[in-house]
């Protein structure tokens, strides 16, 4: 008999997420850099209950930073390395 590994997860409780190339300004080069970001869309209480989380892994939002909220538009927007963290804790991306 072989043995199979089987994965238990949820799914990530979002309803669409986003690749996004911008150019966030560097303080000290005095230029823009491009960077990549992936926006989540959520809804409210799923925002709060990430937004808990990130807070917990990666410290209190920054706009523009490594991560932050829009709650106007319940997007939550990391940088694609934290993301990846993200995708992880949901089981897969």
């Amino acid at each position: 008999m072989t043995w199979v590994p089987v994965a238990d997860w949820e799914d990530p409780p979002v309803g669409r997420a986003y690749i996004v190339n911008k150019k966030i300004w560097n303080e000290e080069k005095q230029e823009f850099e491009p960077r990549v970001f992936i926006r989540v869309n959520c809804t409210a209480s799923e925002l709060r209950s990430e937004a808990e989380w990130m807070t917990k892994q990666f410290g209190p939002p920054k706009y523009q930073g490594s991560w932050w909220v829009q709650q106007l538009t319940n997007d939550m927007w990391m940088a694609d390395k934290l993301a990846t963290f993200w995708y992880l804790k949901h089981g897969g991306g």
